[in-house]
This record gives C-alpha cells, structure tokens and sequence, in this order.
C-alpha cells in the first residue's frame, strides 16, 4: 500500500496492532461497516453542521479508520467493496465538493458576521469538525483508488470533479500558500510565543494553525489520489486525460513541485540548536537524519511517479504538443536524473529517456495539431451547480448557520458533549495503541560491552518454535591472583598466533527478585540450595562476548529427570527425589569451549560444575528434564598478535608471569602491546609495498617488451616495402628496355617478322 497521509494513516497503524474486530473503539464488524456505507447520502451545503450531517461525519471517520487498518494489516477490505458494491464512490466525491464550497462560500462571512464567534469554544470546535471533514473524504478515497476497480466504479462525472479538485490542490502547493502554511506549523514559531502569549491566546487564533494544517494535509492527500487516477489514465474514460493534459496541464503543475518541495522545510533545532530539515510523511511533520536527506520522500515519490505517467504513456504523448515552453519545463528536470533518484526509483529511467527525447523533437504548429480534429469534451456538473449562489445567498446561509448549526445553544451542547465523549474514548485508544506501536517498531538497544577485563557469558534457552531467548546472563571477571599464561596457537598455514591466558573468578550468584510472600521466599530459598547459580539449558546455546568479538556454541548436556506425562501419578516432591538420586551417575563437571583465538579472536574454556541437587524452578517446561550444570569458572585465551618469522614460538619463563596482570604497570604492557602492533603493521605495509613495486616493475618490462616487439615488427615492413618498391621499379624498368630494343630492330632490317612468317620460308 502506498503512502497515507494526515492523522489516519497514523490511526491505521495504530489499529493495525490489534489485529481484531468491532469489540475495540475505532474499528468495525463487516456488517456494522456495510450498514454504515448504505446510509451515506448527499447533503447541500446548507446542511453542513447539522445533526444529521454531524451523524454522518462520525460514520465517515470511523469508515476511514477502518478502511487503513484493513490496508495495513493486508486483510479483506470489505470498506471499499462496500462502497463499491452500493454506489457509494461519487457519493463521497460529492461530500468532497460540498466541504470544500462551505469553506470558500460560506465560513468567511462567519466573522464578518459575528467577529467574536468563533472565540466560542462551542462554535470554534465545531467549525474544526468541518473543516476536518475534507481531510477525511479524501483520506478515505485515497485508500479507496489505490485499487482500479474503485477508480472505475466513480462514474465519469464524479472523476472530472476529482481531476478538477486535485488540481486546485497542486495550484496551492504551487502557489507559495503552501509554503507560508508549513511554517505556521513550524516548531520555532511555536517555540518563539511566551507564557503570556500562550495564556492569552485567541480561539480564533489556534483555529487559524488548525485551518493551516488541515489545508495543507489534504492537499498532500491530494498529490497521492493524482497520482492513482494517472496511473488507471487508459483505464478511466478519455475524458479523464483530456481533462488533466489539456485544461488543466498537470505536468507544468508537477515539475515546479520537484523543484520547491514545500513538503521539506528548514527550522531551527530544538532550543535554538543548528537547523534542521523536516519532512511531512504520515499526517506530522517529522525531524529528516541528516544521512537521508538524499533519499525520497513519499510526496517525492508521488509526484515523480504521476509526472512519469503523463509522460512515457503513448497515448497521452500522443495528445500532449510540446511547445517551447513546455520542452523548457522538462529540460529543467535533467538536474534531477542521477544514480541516486534511479536506484530509489528505477522506473525513472524511462522519463530520462522520454525526457530526451522530448527536447530534440521539433514541436508543429498549433493549427497543425488541432487541423482535422473534433474536440468534444464532458464538462463535470456538479460544483458549478453547487456554486451557482450570488453573494447575498452566501452571507444568508453563513448567518442561518450561525444561529442554528453552529450556535452554542443547549441543545447543540448536549449534542456536542455526547459526539465529544465518543472522540475521547478514540484518543484514548489511539494513544494507547500509538505508544504500542512505537514499542513494538522501537529498535533495542544493544548493551553495552564489558569491560576490558571481563568476559560476557549469556545462555540462550530454545523456545518451541526453534528461536533462542535470553535464559540467563553471567559476566565474569578475571581472577587477578592468578598469573597470565604466554601462549603460541597455530592459525592458517604455517602462521603462529600469540595469547594471553587469564584466569576466570567464579560468577557471582544470580540475585533474585525480592520475594513478595512467604511461600515465594521459601521457594527461592529452596532453589538456591539446590544451585546458588541459574543452571545452564541442557540444549541451548552458550553467546561470549570479549570486548568486540562475540562467539557462539550450542549446548549438549546430560540431564536427570523424565517428561511429567511419564511419571503416572507423580508429583514434584517425588521427581525431585529421584532426580536427586541420579545425579551421582553424572560427571561431576564439564568443559565447554567457545571461539577461536584465529577466528574470533578470543576462545573462552568455561568449567561447568554439577549442581548440589535439582528443583522445580530449574527445570524444562516442555520435556520435564532438570537443569544440572552451572558455570564455575574457566579461562579465556585473548589473541596479542602473531609471532614473527625467526622468532622463537615460546619464550623461556623468566620467573615473571608476563600477561595482563603483573608487576608491570599497565600502560608498560600496553606501550609493548602497541610496539609489536606497530612492528607487524610495518612489516606488513613493506610487505605491500615491495609486493606492488615488483608488480610495477613487471608491468614496466611488459610494456617495453611489447613496445620493442611494435617496433621490430614496423620496422620489417618497412624493409618488405622498400625491398617489394626495388623489385617493382626494376621490374617496370627492364620491361622497358626490351620494349625500346624490339622496335629498334624492326626498323632497321624491315623484316623484323619475316623468320616468324612462313610465306618467306624458302628454304
């Protein structure tokens, strides 16, 4: 599912948690939702605040929350078949038309009419209630044209009504309103009221930063339904395109949009710290990291996509004439095309191509596209016939409303107190789900790594579904009364690898949580006799992390103890005591490596002691069997370097334990540590470098070989053509002498051919 905005795509996500049906607030039965979508109806604009119209305000919101959970969560979206199956697409279209008309027709004649109205509180929240209502209607028929079948289902008249209408959209995020709408809602505005600016703050002045967000919500909202409608554009009638190419020209309101973007804006960070972007994504303007500032934002994608669209479809370049004004437009596109934008969108790359191609053809003239054609073009009905008022009916409406809808009378206010109750109950819902939902997408935080001279030991015990879950976490420090052992493991090849070997203390035993019963201390005072440690899983996993290394190893331990549905009768008294019992036929204790000093750098050899006897707390839920190992100390091998070549594998004892604790001071150690760091860093960056000069070296004589053999080459044809130019010329030139001799003797004698001739053969 693509984008939603406004405050119900954050409903979706919040009832998309629930994963259930009508029994929760907000959400609905399929039946509950059916008789919902039956009873919807068009109103005029005089009854807009109404009871009835109110009545059916609450049902569309309660439609569109449920229409974007079921988007969400991917289940059956039985709220756009229903509006489908009962005719009801142009219904909300019509609702649309209606909302937006009272807010251009009749709400601004309200402090005109009455300048302290809508200071009421009353009057100012159900103004707010209508002016939400737009945010609604299009939010739902977002959801709704995501699927073709909706877009078709709308009826021809009702689709030009929305062309129209997200037009007027893209003329406002055009025409910088956008823009001054974004920081009106900015942090630092509100940042920069004081105290007594808030306390003596104006109903009417909030309601202008409500108005500013609802507004600009929609039109946001708006973006995402063109770009439905663009997408179904040889789907939907002709008159659909000729309505967005031709009277509206969408591409010339798209590409300025990729240019401004007035969904990103630039406001100073918290307590007047650096500036900061943020984007408006999900109904909210949030805080942009800076390391995604080159990636797209949803309403970048959106209008790229409704712009690709118009653009690389045949038939609407076919009806599109590109003139100089229009190719200018495109060419200021090219900036945009990078790896960057086409990785995030690859469908891109036909634009780019289209693009191109746009800016070299050579556009005809106007009289050449429309020779020959008949245009006849559906014209939609159903806002003019909504507009069709002169401005005294106007003010007459905003006054009759005043006074009825929107008066703060007793009865309006148990109507309100009522509606007001329910949207309460919703919030609360909302906001428990809201803080379920960023829990559930909240990333943990990885703990911090031990210190220098401890090792990290967690078991992780299998759960039934074959995934590993933390049993029990140990970090055991080294025992410093020990001396540190020097020793050489062999790593890759014939490569010799230097350790230090440190001795591990005893883990500390496990703390247990303070006992809130009698029963509960006895129970763990029972536990800890048995183990004074959490005995390890017999088939878990063993993690042991070393400063940044982590290693892993899964556990294979013997157990005592059979499955509970074996024992006929048994109880745990008497499990316990025959468990108890076989415990002597176990080894007393078990070594368990983890890690490879080459590999992880580190390998830990952890000693695991047989328990003093078993309990209830101690044993396996799923196959019955007792846990009866506990760590019990062990060393840990830390990797120091690697021996160098002559140098002997192990050094003599000199009667001082050289390692991580001794009598020489720590920073001694670490300026040695670091010197043969640096020593085998050398010897490996000379390595390198003789390494690359050879390869140097080699590259040079190939090239000079190869030039030599060019060179020998050239100059054998050069020969083989002056040898073939002699042999030619010399050819050429005795050709020429025994042509010259012949005739010289033909004319002397006269008979040249008469021993050739037989007729003077006369012998």
């Amino acid at each position: 599912m693509d984008d939603a905005t406004l405050n119900m795509d954050m409903l979706a996500g919040l009832a998309g948690a629930m994963g259930g049906g009508g029994g929760a607030p907000g959400l609905l039965m399929a039946h509950e939702a059916e008789r919902m979508v039956e009873s919807l109806r068009t109103f005029t604009i005089d009854d807009v605040g109404s009871a009835p119209w109110m009545k059916q305000r609450e049902a569309l919101e309660r439609l569109n929350v449920q229409a974007h959970h079921n988007a969400v969560n991917h289940t059956d979206e039985f709220v756009k078949e229903f509006l489908i199956s009962h005719d009801k697409i142009h219904v909300l279209v019509h609702e649309l038309l209606v909302v937006e008309a009272w807010k251009e027709r009749v709400y601004p004649h309200f402090a005109t009419i009455d300048p302290s109205a809508m200071d009421a509180g009353l009057t100012n929240s159900q103004v707010y209630l209508a002016h939400y209502c737009e945010a609604t209607l299009v939010n739902l028929l977002e959801i709704a044209f995501f699927h073709q079948d909706a877009c078709e289902a709308a009826g021809d008249d009702a689709l030009l009504e929305l062309c129209d209408y997200c037009a007027r959209r893209l003329v406002y995020l055009n025409d910088g309103r956008a823009s001054e709408d974004a920081q009106l809602l900015s942090r630092a505005k509100r940042e920069q009221k004081s105290a007594k600016d808030l306390l003596n703050a104006r109903a009417s002045d909030e309601f202008a930063e409500k108005e500013a967000e609802v507004r600009f919500g929609t039109a946001t909202c708006a973006l995402t339904v063109l770009r439905y409608l663009t997408d179904y554009i040889n789907d939907v009638p002709l008159c659909v395109m000729a309505r967005l190419l031709d009277t509206h020209d969408v591409q010339m309101l798209l590409v300025p949009l990729l240019e401004e973007r007035p969904w990103v804006r630039r406001v100073p960070g918290k307590n007047g710290g650096p500036f900061v972007n943020e984007i408006f994504a999900d109904g909210r303007w949030v805080e942009q990291p800076r390391e995604d500032r080159l990636q797209l934002t949803k309403c970048d994608a959106q209008t790229w996509l409704a712009l690709n669209n118009l653009t690389v479809d045949a038939k609407c370049r076919a009806k599109y004439r590109y003139d100089d004004h229009r190719k200018n437009t495109m060419n200021r596109l090219k900036r945009f095309f990078n790896d960057i934008l086409l990785d995030q969108l690859p469908v891109l790359k036909d634009l780019q191509r289209v693009t191109d191609e746009i800016l070299l053809q050579v556009a005809p003239p106007a009289h050449e596209v429309t020779q020959g054609r008949l245009i006849l073009e559906q014209v939609p009905e159903t806002r003019t016939r909504l507009l069709k008022r002169t401005e005294k009916e106007w003010i007459a409406c905003a006054r009759t409303q005043l006074s009825s809808h929107f008066a703060d009378t007793p009865e309006t206010r148990a109507a309100a107190m009522s509606r007001f109750e329910d949207m309460s109950k919703m919030f609360e819902f909302m906001c428990e789900m809201e803080d379920k939902e960023r829990a559930s997408k909240a990333k943990p935080k990885p703990d911090a790594p031990p210190p220098k001279d401890t090792v990290r030991v967690e078991f992780s015990r299998r759960a039934e579904d074959g995934e590993y879950y933390l049993w029990h976490r140990y970090d055991i420090k080294f025992d410093e009364n020990k001396p540190v052992k020097e020793i050489v493991v062999s790593g890759e090849g014939e490569t010799k690898i230097r350790g230090d070997q440190h001795r591990l203390r005893q883990p500390e035993p496990s703390k247990a949580p303070e006992p809130l019963s009698d029963l509960a201390r006895q129970t763990q005072e029972a536990a800890h006799r048995a183990s004074p440690l959490t005995p390890v899983p017999h088939d878990g996993k063993l993690t042991a992390t070393y400063g940044g290394n982590r290693a892993e190893v899964l556990l294979d331990l013997p157990t005592v103890g059979r499955i509970k549905a074996d024992i006929a009768g048994g109880n745990s008294a008497s499990e316990e005591a025959e468990a108890t019992a076989q415990l002597a036929d176990l080894p007393p204790a078990m070594w368990i490596t983890c890690g490879q000093v080459a590999r992880d750098g580190f390998a830990l050899q952890l000693k695991l002691k047989r328990t003093a006897g078993v309990h209830e707390a101690w044993r396996c839920a799923k196959t019955g069997v007792y846990y009866v190992y506990e760590p019990g100390g062990g060393a840990l091998t830390a990797r120091t370097g690697d021996v160098k070549p002559g140098e002997p594998a192990r050094k003599e004892n000199q009667g001082v334990s050289k390692g991580f604790f001794n009598s020489k001071p720590e920073k001694d150690k670490e300026a040695e540590r670091a010197a043969r760091e640096r020593e085998v860093m050398e010897a490996e960056r000379a390595a390198r470098e003789r390494k690359a000069a050879a390869k140097e070296a080699a590259r040079k004589a190939e090239v000079a070989a190869a030039r030599e053999k060019e060179a020998a080459a050239y100059i054998a044809m050069k020969k083989a053509e002056e040898v073939a130019a002699a042999t030619k010329a010399d050819d050429e030139r005795g050709a020429k002498e025994r042509a010259t001799t012949t005739v010289g003797e033909g004319r002397n004698g006269n008979d040249a051919d008469s021993d050739d001739d037989p007729l003077y053969d006369l012998d």
